[in-house]
């Protein structure tokens, strides 16, 4: 039953506080042919000592230390090491339930896909249960896979709860773009739907993977430089699934959508604009002439709308939030 090797690869950055839990969650799986890659990324605090601890006591783990250089490249460098003929990803500040791996590998082994999936749990620190969703359990083609993560929405591009076959990473010389800072795992699922053409994907609503907000994260700052990042990762997943011949039209709209919401922050604070945000501006353009709205949701369309014709809404979004946060006295 086990007799597959799976690797699981951990990239890790200043996470002493939550190492442990993660670590922990792993080694307890229930499938047991496992190799743990712990890449730490050049971290400052006791995050090197705590790995260096643990491959002492269980010969299954692997551990490197590289630079500073950023989650994508630490998780390429686990992808490097990885010999398994099964790939998964976990972040260091989040857990797993025991039985995530049995259950990813026995539903690939069942479906006979490429790519089996989980639910999550969406979580804060302290293990409240942030928003619960739901999807029915299926199997999806190359196509419905694309539809599902941008379209549809029913399935995450997160690579957290996902189980790959290595050699549709491997094979085609996949990598995470060390460029994007934010939605680099969907840009990563991105190459993946766009390199192997016969892909396929086994989908349970089980719940087994814990992903915990934090309040530090990146994804949690109201805004970030690094968020900039958002526009070169969407232009590349719309050239590359518009390559494949699917609807990107929804992708469009979002990213119109949130760049005139960034435009509008970084005016009200003052930040200065980078040579991207000129290339990032153009596309703006470019999408907004361009969409087409016939696929489009009753909701998305309204989106539209706004993007087109009502910008200013934004301006009053804006307010509100601001006038929130000034009541709450942060």
């Amino acid at each position: 039953m086990f007799e597959e090797k799976i690797s699981i690869i951990v990239p890790i950055y200043n996470a002493e506080k939550y190492l442990t839990k993660c670590i922990e969650s792993v080694l307890a799986q229930t499938y047991k042919n496992i190799e743990l890659i712990l890449v730490d990324d050049g971290s400052n605090d006791l995050s090197s000592k705590i790995i260096e601890e643990y491959a002492i006591k269980d010969k299954r783990i692997k551990t490197i230390h590289i630079d500073n250089s950023g989650v994508s490249v630490a998780r390429n460098v686990g992808i490097k090491l990885a010999t398994g003929k099964y790939i998964g990803f976990i972040d260091a500040d989040d857990y797993i339930d025991k039985k995530m791996y049995e259950s990813l590998y026995r539903n690939l082994m069942n479906s006979k896909t490429d790519i089996s999936i989980c639910n999550l749990f969406f979580e804060d620190e302290k293990c409240n249960q942030k928003f619960n969703f739901q999807y029915t359990s299926k199997i999806f083609s190359r196509e419905e896979f694309a539809k599902s993560m941008f379209y549809v929405r029913s399935i995450q591009g997160y690579t957290c709860n996902k189980l790959y076959k290595t050699t549709c990473i491997k094979k085609y010389n996949i990598e995470f773009d060390n460029r994007a800072v934010v939605l680099e795992d969907d840009l990563f699922n991105v190459e993946i739907i766009e390199k192997n053409k016969n892909l396929s994907v086994s989908y349970t609503n089980d719940k087994y993977y814990h992903y915990v907000s934090h309040n530090d994260s990146v994804s949690n700052v109201q805004f970030n430089r690094k968020k900039l990042t958002y526009f070169y990762v969407r232009i590349n997943e719309i050239e590359k699934l518009e390559k494949c011949g699917f609807d990107v039209n929804y992708l469009k709209v979002e990213y119109c959508a949130i760049f005139i919401r960034m435009n509008k922050l970084m005016k009200i604070y003052n930040i200065n604009k980078t040579l991207d945000f000129k290339c990032f501006n153009n596309k703006f353009i470019e999408y907004k002439k361009k969409i087409n709205t016939n696929n489009l949701t009753t909701k998305m369309k309204l989106k539209y709308i706004i993007v087109k014709y009502c910008p200013f809404i934004y301006d009053i979004k804006i307010y509100i939030e601001k006038m929130k946060v000034k009541k709450n006295g942060k």
